[in-house]
């Protein structure tokens, strides 16, 4: 009887990573290096689905779409980044107008405005109980590396932009100094500086100034009703639902995806993009990911 050679990677491979052959692993989704330790950020590399009113918050093996500042969603965690609306701050008085200054909602935002006639109104920002003058920058009083200018009423705050090729040693850029980075708990020769964030034996790691922090990982939410839990993996997944078949079935409310009503049941592609599929699945239609080349194996 002859038994198959089993290849042996040394260290292992990490985070259901697979041995093809010693030194190499073979990833599942959502995880890149050596040995599968380092999660692959679509963030950083665009490959998302996030639109222009939410913002792409990176996960370990997923990612899901934040609405932006100005916007809100029906969900908290909607990996589609399409259910963003805009929030009206003037009526809910989550401005920063002077109140001398009248408030104007517009799409994502507000901005302030002073009557021709009036005499005494101030183009000011009300900021963390204080007034701060049109175009003037103070320092959050809770985040000292913060800065915030103030415009026309309208206050914008930012991080600073750091820039690790020149300087490690800004208090406000610990991300760029050796002494806070932190060593993996397995991989030796693995580094991840101030922020940076992996997981290990189903957990989320972060390194804080040098110190590893570890938590319980979040599994992405899934669309199926019987999801499956494969040995070795930390979260369940879904079976095969990117086969693409014209099912249908009478059952169900119907689904309405940009103006076009689908039947309850069908499945589509996305009229903007030939390489997604729609499933309508009441009450809503789930954005799901085709197998085709040209998308984004999740």
């Amino acid at each position: 009887m002859i038994f198959p050679i089993l290849a042996i990677c040394t260290p292992g491979c990490l985070n259901g990573g697979v041995c093809l052959k010693p030194g190499q692993c073979s990833c599942p989704g959502g995880y890149t290096g050596t040995s599968c330790e380092r999660d692959l950020d679509e963030c950083a590399t665009n490959a998302h689905r996030c639109t222009n009113s939410s913002t792409c918050i990176n996960m370990m093996g997923w990612y899901y779409c934040q609405c932006k500042h100005g916007y809100e969603g029906p969900v908290p965690d909607n990996n589609l980044g399409t259910s963003c609306v805009d929030i009206d701050e003037c009526e809910e008085s989550h401005h920063t107008c002077h109140s001398s200054a009248q408030c104007v909602n517009k799409d994502g935002g507000f901005e302030c405005s002073c009557p021709r006639e009036s005499v005494d109104c101030r183009y000011s920002c009300v900021y963390e109980d204080r007034e701060v003058a049109h175009g003037i920058t103070v320092q959050s009083q809770f985040n000292p590396c913060m800065s915030c200018m103030c415009k026309k009423g309208v206050i914008s705050c930012e991080q600073p932009k750091c820039d690790c090729t020149k300087s490690s040693s800004d208090a406000c850029c610990p991300q760029c100094d050796s002494r806070h980075a932190c060593r993996h708990q397995e991989l030796n020769d693995v580094l991840f500086m101030h922020g940076e964030r992996w997981s290990y034996q189903c957990q989320t790691c972060e390194c804080l100034f040098g110190e590893i922090d570890c938590w319980e990982l979040k599994c992405p939410p899934l669309i199926c009703s019987n999801p499956i839990h494969s040995p070795g993996d930390c979260c369940p997944h879904c079976g095969d639902l990117c086969s693409l078949g014209n099912y249908s079935s009478n059952f169900g409310s119907n689904c309405t995806l940009k103006s076009v009503m689908y039947q309850s049941g069908s499945e589509f592609l996305d009229p903007e993009d030939p390489c997604v599929t729609c499933k309508c699945k009441v009450p809503f239609c789930a954005e799901l990911v085709s197998n085709t080349a040209c998308c984004v194996h999740r």
